[in-house]
């Protein structure tokens, strides 16, 4: 049960009330959050004892942005107000949108306080008109005098009576475990992760099961585990509250807010003198997980707190967005909100995307800039509008917009009932700019139908607009199409289209690992998928597998012509804008360098050819800017493999693409090619993928690539040298 609302609204006494406990005048306000428990008969059978864990939240604003991480559907929530100051002054319409977006399924109570001194008055009709989730009854308590209390605690012994995991049986040593952690959490704050291992296997849980209770007790505030990020794999934290009110300390801090988000190892040792240095560490990487601070990159013994960064923009920053050099390109997008702008947005996102900072931001917006110094981008938030607006200016803008939205629409999912739309300015007439603004969404079906519609009439300009124009950048299948358009210019050497097409190639590389992105989070669809097929050992002629593309379609020809056939796979680095095979020699087996020699059958071949030829498509692209792709690794020993490999994939999209595109099983897999709700059709192809390396390659080396998550929430499969990049 979480108990939220505006700070001084009455939120712990209320608690006290419902435990029955004695009511203090003048208790003092709660810092960050504050757990404890709440017991109650069960409403049908009294014998039968619920119990509640309950968390009390503080309601000052600089608090808001920390409970984000803690509201979750599985929960009950009570929201408080003061009668005494009324609902808009308590924000009610807040508190009621931060639940909506964060909680979309969970019942709300809402309940007046100090009712004794002033009757409550509210539009309860309206709300619960615009907010169904609220329970069919206001309430309405004194905390001093005990008045509804009872009343409450039948509605809520109603309410908790349904939610999803109340009453759900656990196997009995899974009750062991967390009982046991209870207990060892009131003498221990934190423990290591091989202690949480023996407590386990004190209780017979071992193996995928206890991975799976490991999960659980994250999930539902038992414990705190990030067991996938390096610097917080080594704890687990059994005394969550300790941990929120470490953290509140740093952001109530005078010293952090005087100068306006500087946190400094000077202020770390006297905030959290209490704490052993060792665990000061764990602390401040446990709030950049959080996306609450980032340690700056000249010097890591400063972070910044975002929640504390000023309200104004520097005066600088615009000067330099409207200073980037000429000629430029720019994208931009504009986020609206059906809800009020929640805590956390943009200042997460800014966090998260610190490694482009240029130290020019604040607490609704930042000025970024690429690892190359050639494309600068701003995001800015308007919370009273509830909109954001997201641009970027330089020469090739697509793959660093591309990055930048990833990053920002990764923090807006958090807020499951958000409702977002995207709107694309439109690119004015006659070389005269335009205000009005399109349907991001209207116009990817535009294209996306059989024929696409690559025009719409403008309403302010009365004129028609060029759709793959505007969606350049922003929809890999348009992206794809104007870059084929450009790669004559390229190939001629023009150095700023030569620039323009590699970024655009970056981008529709990610695109492609986007796709895969939520499949690659399940573990049994785990493995490298950027790989090409060579037709042998040396014969450099993968057509002649898919048959004649004649009448039947390709893969009728399939099953009509190949059973079992000695192929090559090489794996590939992914990159983006790096794709290279992870070694260059051929003819043999070596999982040291991702090289396969396999027999596969029409089956299997079925299976991957959409993806394979999807992967040849920017293969295709990539043939023109041979030079610049591969300028970063060692030409003299990839040069010809590159080549090879190049021109070989390059054949398969002209000769093979259009029948794998067109055939029957292409479109009743998701359109694979061009991008649709690919799902089931990619998670057969990675079964069948990762099953086919691990019998040629048992000890799982796949040529040295590594799993790694980038910033913007992708997966992605990475030779030593570009792993690199994605440390911690």
């Amino acid at each position: 049960m979480l108990v939220v609302g505006q700070g001084g609204v009455g939120k712990t006494c209320l608690l006290r009330a419902l435990r029955g406990e004695e009511f203090i005048k003048g208790l003092k306000t709660t810092h960050g959050i504050e757990t404890n428990k709440l017991c109650f008969g069960r409403p049908d059978r009294p014998e039968i004892e619920m119990q509640l864990n309950t968390w009390d939240f503080g309601g000052q604003q600089i608090y808001h942005a920390t409970h984000q991480f803690f509201l979750t559907n599985r929960s009950l929530y009570v929201l408080v107000w003061n009668a005494r100051m009324g609902f808009e002054q308590c924000e009610l319409y807040y508190w009621l949108d931060m639940i909506a977006a964060r909680a979309p399924q969970s019942p709300i109570l809402i309940v007046a306080t100090h009712t004794d001194e002033r009757r409550p008055g509210l539009p309860f009709a309206e709300i619960r008109q615009s907010y169904p989730n609220v329970v069919d009854e206001h309430f309405e308590v004194s905390n001093e005098i005990g008045e509804g209390i009872e009343r409450l605690r039948q509605a809520i012994a109603t309410e908790a009576a349904g939610l999803p995991l109340m009453g759900e049986p656990w196997p009995p040593d899974w009750t062991k475990v967390k009982e046991a952690l209870r207990k060892k959490g009131r003498r221990r704050k934190y423990i290591t992760p091989a202690e949480l291992e023996d407590v386990m296997r004190k209780h017979k849980v071992t193996g995928f099961e206890s991975r799976v209770l490991t999960r659980f007790l994250h999930e539902l505030g038992e414990i705190i585990y990030f067991g996938e990020r390096n610097e917080l794999k080594d704890t687990v934290i059994l005394n969550s509250q300790w941990a929120t009110q470490s953290i509140s300390k740093v952001l109530e801090s005078k010293e952090v807010q005087k100068g306006l988000g500087l946190f400094k190892r000077e202020h770390m040792d006297k905030l959290w003198r209490a704490i052993e240095s060792g665990m000061r560490e764990y602390m401040l990487n446990l709030m950049e997980q959080f996306d609450l601070s980032y340690r700056t990159l000249n010097d890591r013994d400063i972070s910044i707190v975002v929640e504390r960064l000023a309200y104004d923009p520097p005066p600088e920053c615009h000067e330099k967005w409207n200073s980037v050099p000429q000629p430029y390109r720019e994208i931009s997008m504009r986020f609206v909100l059906d809800k009020t702008m929640p805590a956390g947005v943009p200042t997460w996102f800014i966090a998260r995307q610190h490694r482009f900072t240029t130290n020019l931001h604040w607490r609704y917006g930042s000025l970024f800039i690429d690892h190359e110094q050639r494309h600068w981008g701003l995001i800015e938030a308007y919370p009273h509008d509830r909109h954001l607006r997201l641009a970027v200016r330089g020469p090739a803008p697509q793959d660093f917009f591309a990055l930048l939205r990833d990053g920002l629409e990764l923090t807006l999912r958090r807020f499951e009932g958000l409702g977002v739309a995207k709107m694309v300015p439109c690119p004015g007439h006659d070389e005269k700019p335009c205000g009005y603004e399109f349907n991001y969404e209207h116009l990817r079906k535009r294209i996306e139908r059989a024929p696409p519609k690559n025009e719409i009439e403008c309403p302010l300009g009365e004129d028609n607009v060029y759709v793959p124009r505007m969606l350049y950048g922003l929809h890999p299948d348009t992206t794809y199409q104007m870059l084929s358009r450009k790669l004559d210019e390229a190939r001629a050497g023009v150095e700023d289209k030569v620039e323009e097409a590699l970024g655009g190639l970056r981008y529709l590389q990610r695109e492609l690992t986007k796709h895969y992105n939520a499949l690659q989070r399940a573990e049994e669809a785990s493995c490298p998928y950027v790989f090409v097929m060579r037709g042998g050992a040396f014969d450099g002629d993968l057509i002649g597998l898919f048959g004649p593309t004649g009448a039947h379609g390709v893969f009728d020809s399939l099953r009509e012509t190949v059973w079992k056939r000695r192929v090559e796979l090489q794996l590939y680095c992914q990159q983006p804008g790096c794709w290279h095979p992870v070694g260059y020699e051929r003819g043999k087996d070596d999982p040291a360098t991702g090289l396969y020699q396999i027999e596969i059958g029409s089956d299997f071949l079925r299976l991957v050819a959409p993806h394979l030829v999807r992967v040849a498509k920017l293969f295709k692209l990539t043939s023109p800017l041979f030079g610049a792709w591969v300028s970063w690794a060692e030409p003299e020993k990839y040069a010809k493999q590159f080549k090879e490999d190049l021109g070989r994939m390059n054949k398969l999209a002209e000769q093979v693409a259009p029948a794998v595109e067109d055939s029957h099983e292409a479109k009743r897999a998701g359109a694979l090619v061009e991008g649709r709700d690919p799902r089931e059709a990619n998670g057969a192809m990675l079964r069948a993928l990762k099953r086919l390396l691990e019998e040629k390659d048992k000890t799982g080396a796949w040529g040295g690539l590594t799993r790694k998550l980038s910033k913007e929430g992708h997966y992605l499969w990475l030779c030593p040298t570009h792993a690199e990049e994605y440390r911690d």
